[in-house]
């Protein structure tokens, strides 16, 4: 029973955050978490990888960089004898429809990234965000590559031949980057959202004669990637947009789609850029070394782990390479910008089941 108990408590973190598993009408069985779909990556190869996160994520709570009520202290190598089947997913095309997911128990739990989190927790008393994470602290150099690889970075996404597309944002980012008005933005646009702003509808400058550029919108991570009730695309990606916008002297336009739509939106011709990709933090600046510099990197970034550590971040390029970590939500094909915005993903589940979870710790293991 104690061992049941376990691991009905313990944090299972996903290929992308954490998330919480509780029994079901079938004791043995595990209802799935959800999670946002990739566009170039499968449910059953997110489980495959959730094996090493979850040790890595037991090892991120034991060093005080995790905080939650509903995770109890383990030994983080009990995690790595589970398998792929302890950690059912389900991948959902749109925000609304995982929320309701969860709402009806179709799903016990889904992962999203903090400032989504924050923005739809405080929309919605019924929804908990369980998890946080210390991402600002004095760390050990593993546990800052462990958040490094939690973290994603969001970019923009073009075909292959627009390259001269994505070196124009490219340079507009950089430039955003280097004078603090990408920081302003997400300060005024996403920081402020949360704590109960409105989201804004920014409209960008026309210049005539000049290019159209279409962006593919979500509406699926509010307040980053707004779109209101009525369809009005509004908040951070109106911003950004419109400054890359007159940054570059294109007009824009927006059009709306499902996550999972947006490559096809980009391959149909539909729109000319993506707003958002999912690369992790750490990608930008490893993808294009060659196995000598990525070597070299390595050693520098683990001279100071531990075997175990070691052992532990072998074991996810193993499962997990770095191509194919930060090619998960980018098709062949395809190319991105620099990221504009990093995040960590954090686990939400209903108020019910958290005062619940609280309640069951209090009884067993206090």
């Amino acid at each position: 029973m104690k061992k049941r108990m376990i691991s009905l408590l313990l944090t299972l973190v996903m290929c992308f955050g954490m998330t919480c598993v509780t029994a079901s009408a079938d004791e043995n069985a595990i209802p799935p978490a959800g999670v946002l779909s990739f566009l170039n990556y499968s449910e059953d190869e997110f489980a495959e990888a959730s094996v090493i996160w979850n040790y890595l994520g037991i090892t991120l709570f034991n060093n005080g960089c995790v905080f939650s009520d509903v995770i109890v202290p383990a030994d983080p190598s009990s995690a790595l004898a589970a398998t792929a089947a302890d950690y059912p997913v389900k991948f959902y095309d749109s925000l609304d429809s995982m929320v309701m997911g969860l709402l009806s128990g179709e799903i016990i739990s889904f992962d999203i990234y903090s400032c989504v989190a924050k923005y739809i927790c405080a929309q919605n008393d019924q929804l908990v965000n369980y998890i946080t994470y210390d991402t600002t602290g004095k760390h050990s150099a593993f546990v800052d590559e462990v958040l490094s690889r939690f973290s994603n970075g969001f970019s923009f996404m073009m075909l292959e031949s627009r390259a001269d597309l994505r070196d124009e944002f490219n340079q507009a980012i950089a430039a955003m980057k280097a004078d603090g008005t990408l920081d302003r933005l997400i300060d005024e646009h996403i920081n402020q959202v949360i704590e109960g702003k409105t989201p804004e509808v920014i409209k960008p400058d026309h210049f005539d004669g000049a290019d159209t550029i279409t962006v593919a919108v979500t509406g699926c991570l509010p307040p980053m990637d707004y779109v209101a009730p009525d369809g009005t695309v509004a908040g951070f990606n109106t911003a950004i947009l419109a400054e890359i916008g007159r940054r570059i002297g294109k007009n824009i336009n927006y059009t709306q789609v499902d996550s999972n739509g947006r490559a096809m939106a980009l391959s149909s011709g539909t729109v000319d850029v993506v707003f958002w990709v999912r690369g992790i933090a750490t990608g930008s600046k490893t993808i294009n070394m060659t196995d000598e510099e990525f070597a070299a990197y390595k050693e520098e970034m683990e001279k100071d782990f531990t075997p175990e550590e070691k052992e532990a971040i072998a074991r996810l390029d193993e499962i997990l390479p770095r191509v194919r970590e930060y090619s998960r939500d980018i098709p062949e094909g395809t190319i991105i910008t620099e990221p504009y915005y990093t995040d960590i993903p954090v686990g939400v589940m209903t108020k019910e089941l958290f005062d619940m979870y609280v309640q069951m710790i209090k009884e067993k293991y206090q």
